[in-house]
């Protein structure tokens, strides 16, 4: 089989949507070899992040060419990628981050498509009037174009009915995986060349995620504020992810409540060292508004790190039963949690042993066979 992605975000993107990204398209190599995978990006950046899908067959990489590389790569992806698919005689191609290409549907090239989240739907406000128009614009010109959309979660899948008036019947439910990385327990003395590098505090709190306001990092800062001025708690806060201008909100509130010697900032950590983060945390905490699935959940469970987030959404489908879920707005129920969850070490060992068994749902093999079914069926109906 010939199968076509839109791997941009596979290639130049460095957060979930691009770690879902990669993760699809090496689960697929891995688990079905025998297919041949194309994959169509604007070009790569850091391709030292990602040698698995750069290694040759079963990937086949294409990039515009000439002026249109240089000029024009947008238009390229957006438009005549078309053309590309009718010249390569691909049977399925699976926009993996929530677009397809514009302009007539070959009658040979099956489409599939990917629908992470509809936030800019549910919560207008966290997005830019332009950007959301674009988005709703491409959200809806998708799911019209789609023989097949996968939700990556029933969250997602209750948001594509709602907001897009998708059938239901033509979305299936295929959960993210998170890489095989974390997976893997980090040894004693990689761990102390992490904490040595990064000068990682001895105990502290995760937070993984871009440092935006949706994801509600603010809100993690006044419970630690609460929580550190309890003495017995010694613990520190680290927050790991991309900045943006909400950043010097963070920054304002760690200056106004001297918090500088206990919160850390980290952008930008490469995926070898990322489990290395998780693994040597008392707890994970995630207290985002809204998510498509929330794949840094995941992540920490696989880690075996207790796992604090929000209420709703679709962070109980991710976290399971063994996580806690809260409001985030309650700063002293906040405060509170992290410190049960820090000071009763049965508590902890029961939220990891569980919290581990949870994300065997998630286990890659079995999520890249859920999706070759997907393409299978499709071919013979």
């Amino acid at each position: 089989m010939r199968v076509g992605f839109d791997a941009k975000r596979a290639t130049m993107n460095f957060t979930g949507l691009g770690n879902y990204c990669r993760a699809i398209l090496i689960h697929l190599g891995k688990y079905f070899p025998e297919n041949d995978y194309i994959l169509y990006t604007p070009g790569l950046k850091n391709p030292e992040r990602y040698p698995e899908i750069l290694q040759g067959k079963p990937y086949f990489l294409r990039f515009p060419k000439g002026l249109i590389k240089k000029y024009f790569s947008s238009f390229w992806r957006t438009y005549l990628v078309n053309r590309e698919l009718v010249k390569e005689e691909i049977e399925i191609f699976h926009g993996l981050s929530g677009e397809l290409p514009w302009g007539r549907k070959d009658k040979d090239t099956l489409f599939v498509l990917t629908i992470h989240d509809l936030i800019f739907f549910r919560f207008p406000e966290f997005y830019k009037p332009l950007d959301r128009l674009i988005y709703r614009l491409k959200a809806r010109y998708a799911v019209q174009k789609a023989d097949q959309i996968i939700a990556i979660s029933e969250q997602t899948r209750n948001d594509i009915v709602q907001f897009l008036k998708v059938n239901p019947k033509k979305i299936k439910v295929i959960y993210q995986a998170c890489a095989q990385i974390f997976y893997q327990s980090i040894a004693p003395l990689e761990r102390i060349r992490i904490r040595e590098a990064y000068q990682i505090p001895k105990r502290y709190i995760l937070y993984v995620g871009t440092l935006e306001p949706r994801k509600r990092s603010l809100e993690l800062l006044k419970a630690f504020n609460s929580l550190s001025k309890d003495l017995k708690i010694q613990v520190e806060l680290v927050l790991v992810g991309k900045k943006t201008s909400y950043f010097l909100n963070l920054k304002t509130f760690i200056s106004e409540n001297h918090l500088e010697e206990k919160v850390h900032f980290f952008h930008d950590i490469p995926l070898k060292d990322l489990p290395g983060f998780y693994q040597m945390a008392e707890v994970f905490v995630y207290p985002s508004t809204f998510e498509g699935f929330g794949l840094p959940i995941l992540e920490a469970l696989v880690s075996e790190v207790p796992v604090i987030t929000s209420e709703g959404s679709c962070f109980s489908e991710a976290g399971g039963e063994s996580s806690i879920y809260l409001n985030p707005d309650d700063t002293q129920n906040f405060a509170n949690t992290l410190a049960r969850v820090l000071e009763d070490k049965e508590l902890q060992e029961s939220m990891k042993r569980k919290g581990l068994e949870h994300s065997r749902k998630f286990e890659a093999g079995a999520l890249a066979q859920q999706l070759m079914e997907v393409y299978n069926t499709m071919r013979i109906e």
